[in-house]
């Protein structure tokens, strides 16, 4: 008896100490779940309830109908006895399981199998739902469906937040997937357009886009309905409407767009999508799961050589070793241009600049820098700048041993909608180039307003003089590779609308740059021209390179990718070709939300892949530690086409090179997020459309 009282107790002892041993494991999990780094991204998993849909369309609208485009279910009406006419027709209203009368026959079909037509029933779903909400939809040109979200009023101006859906079949996982993302901001008049007809009929030709019964729409693309009642129509502000209508158009500098995009985001989600989800969907609780597909580590700790010595801080490395190359001039010599009412202004930045070694220009420059006030010239109008500039150049010498700089106290903002203010500027900047004077602009009001700040305005003016002055600011500490880098960046600009393609081509990893160029964008043998012109400049100077590198501003289309590939073959068959897509600006599609900081931010140099060949990569200079000064979006990088196949190595390599080429950027001393190979294109393209002669 008491034998077995034993074992049943030794049973229920072992019973125990497994248990405790179970719980010890779980507790050892969730310390460690705690501890793991999780990353979510903007997306959701969505699946449509039905199995089957009843398509209803027409060439007119009908109740519950959304317009779509015909080619999108141009393959399911195919069998229709009215195909053929329909298809030819740009755009049909589409009803889904409606309870309608069309004088067209539906359509029963299954969505087994059928991924295109899944997600056109699942966008159709989400539009009604939101129709419903009595909220504001727009499909864009990219095929988004935009929500429009009120969020106030501020004056004579009502305010919307934007939110973008897109539904993406991924092939992987034989999956929907729903990306929602925050895209900014929007402004609509409280006044209709009624009142612009009547109260500023000048302004009239400057509205594009309007706020009707809940839709935004095209001007010109307004129903009947709409045009009889432009009591019911708003006008959505842009900015030449803005000048129009005598409105301050305020361009808000964020420097939190990550913390924003998440918050305006994540809130849409919470309120909007995910607590009944849409009628007729399952959309999952949580967004998905994302693996960081690198830490570019390496790649954040490559020093810049500057003058004597290397940093990895570009401040410090600049202020106390100075530019890794001079500019090849011994003497810079400055002269201001500025109009009468900033007398004042020019004498106190004269004295910032120019008056003390220790805290001026030549603290950074280290070339002797002085200011010949004899050659100002001010301007008594602005309107007038060109022809007084001009007058005064041709009764000016300039010594050919010297190189001069013209500080150019700016009346107009960067970001002005004045077309002829544009102009002006550039027309100036234009005239000095032709007498080998570099400017540097300086906006006065701005100044005005940081005075107290100036100091740290300095490394940066001081930086973009050596640079355009022939000198290098700083290079990176690389091993050189035999190959180059050519990158191109699209300029749109407001004179005559006309779009310019600029190109710079990069010679080695350590960012010297050899040459500059731009030309139309619809020129469309322009890129192969000077792809073939570096390549020859390139074997001319240093012999056959390895590889050639393309970071290109849109996806290649196959039509642009052959005549860049047979010049390859034709030069070299063995010289490796890449071409990048990058975005001209971060992302505003896609941001990680790191769950191990308060933040949600993750680290400079971190890689998160999408799909294959697709990622995003984080330059924000935050190195997990203290809060992040700058939250930038991610740039969003697709490598689409290669001369072989390439390995996740090979893409970690030209990733870690997009990287680095953001440390080149010689107009600050800030952490930028945008590679030199594409931001410089676009800026050299950008003044290039403004000049009138050859350059």
């Amino acid at each position: 008896m008491e034998k077995k009282q034993q074992n049943v107790s030794n049973q229920e002892t072992g019973r125990f100490y497994e248990q405790l041993q179970q719980q010890r494991a779980l507790d050892l999990n969730k310390a460690q779940e705690k501890f793991r780094q999780i990353f979510t991204i903007n997306r959701f998993v969505v699946k449509p309830l039905s199995e089957e849909v009843i398509i209803h369309f027409s060439d007119r609208w009908f109740p519950g109908a959304i317009r779509t485009k015909s080619s999108a279910i141009a393959e399911f009406i195919a069998a229709d006895e009215h195909a053929s006419w329909m298809t030819k027709l740009k755009y049909l209203w589409l009803g889904v399981n409606a309870e309608v009368t069309t004088p067209y026959q539906p359509i029963k079909l299954q969505l087994n199998d059928q991924p295109r037509l899944i997600r056109l029933y699942i966008e159709y779903l989400l539009q009604r739902s939101f129709e419903k909400k009595r909220l504001a939809v727009r499909w864009d040109f990219a095929g988004n469906l935009c929500v429009w979200l009120p969020a106030g009023e501020k004056g004579s101006i009502r305010l919307y937040n934007e939110v973008k859906l897109r539904v993406q079949y991924n092939k992987a996982s034989d999956e929907h997937l729903l990306r929602v993302s925050y895209a900014g901001e929007h402004s609509v008049m409280v006044q209709a357009l009624a009142w612009i007809d009547e109260m500023k009929p000048e302004a009239a030709d400057q509205v594009r886009m309007v706020l009707y019964d809940n839709q935004i729409l095209n001007i010109n693309a307004l129903p009947p309905e709409a045009r009889r009642s432009p009591e019911k129509v708003f006008a959505v502000l842009n900015r030449r409407l803005s000048e129009a209508l005598g409105l301050q158009w305020e361009h808000v500098l964020r420097k939190d767009k990550h913390a924003t995009f998440l918050k305006r985001t994540e809130e849409f989600c919470h309120t909007h999508l995910l607590p009944d989800s849409a009628e007729g969907l399952r959309i999952s609780a949580s967004p998905e799961e994302v693996s960081l597909a690198s830490d570019l580590i390496e790649a954040r700790n490559v020093p810049l050589l500057f003058g004597k010595g290397e940093q990895t801080n570009l401040y410090k490395g600049f202020q106390e070793s100075g530019p890794y190359l001079a500019p090849p001039s011994r003497q810079l010599v400055f002269f201001f241009i500025y109009e009468k009412r900033d007398e004042k202004l020019k004498e106190w930045l004269s004295g910032k600049l120019f008056g003390t070694a220790e805290k001026g220009l030549f603290r950074f420059i280290r070339t002797a820098c002085y200011h010949e006030g004899e050659r100002d010239i001010v301007l008594s109008d602005v309107k007038n700048a060109v022809a007084i500039l001009n007058g005064m150049l041709q009764t000016t010498s300039f010594e050919p041993r010297k190189q001069y700089v013209a500080i150019y106290l700016s009346p107009v903002s960067s970001f002005s909608v004045s077309t002829e203010m544009h102009r002006i500027y550039y027309r100036i900047r234009e005239l000095l180039l032709k007498r080998g004077v570099m400017m540097q602009a300086i906006e006065s009001r701005k100044l005005e307003k940081h005075q107290n700040s100036f100091y740290y305005w300095i490394p940066n003016i001081a930086s973009a003089i050596v640079a355009k002055s022939g000198g290098l600011p700083w290079v990176l500490k690389t091993e050189k590779k035999q190959g180059l880098v050519v990158g191109f960046g699209l300029y749109q600009t407001r004179k005559y609308g006309m779009r310019y393609l600029g190109a710079s081509f990069c010679f080695d990893t350590c960012g010297r740059f050899m040459g500059y160029d731009a030309f139309p964008a619809n020129d469309s043998e322009g890129v192969a021209a000077k792809l073939s012109e570096a390549l020859r400049r390139y074997h001319d100077r240093h012999g056959r390179p390895e590889r050639m590198v393309v970071h290109y501003h849109k996806q290649m289309s196959d039509r642009e990718f052959a005549p860049i590939l047979k010049i390859i073959q034709d030069f070299d068959s063995k010289v490796e070709l890449y071409v990048l897509k990058i975005n001209e600006s971060g992302t505003d599609d896609y941001a990680v939300r790191d769950h191990a900081n308060i933040y949600g931010y993750p680290k400079d140099g971190s890689v998160f892949r999408l799909n294959p060949g697709d990622y995003l990569l984080y330059r924000n200079g935050y190195d997990g530690t203290g809060s992040p000064k700058l939250q930038p979006m991610p740039l969003r990088i697709y490598i689409h086409k290669s001369s072989r196949p390439l390995s996740e190595a090979d893409a970690m390599a030209l990733l870690e090179e997009v990287y680095l080429f953001t440390r080149l950027n010689w107009r600050s001393v800030g952490d930028t997020s945008l590679p030199v190979t594409v931001s410089f294109p676009k800026l050299y393209a950008s003044q290039r459309a403004w000049f009138e002669g050859e350059s």
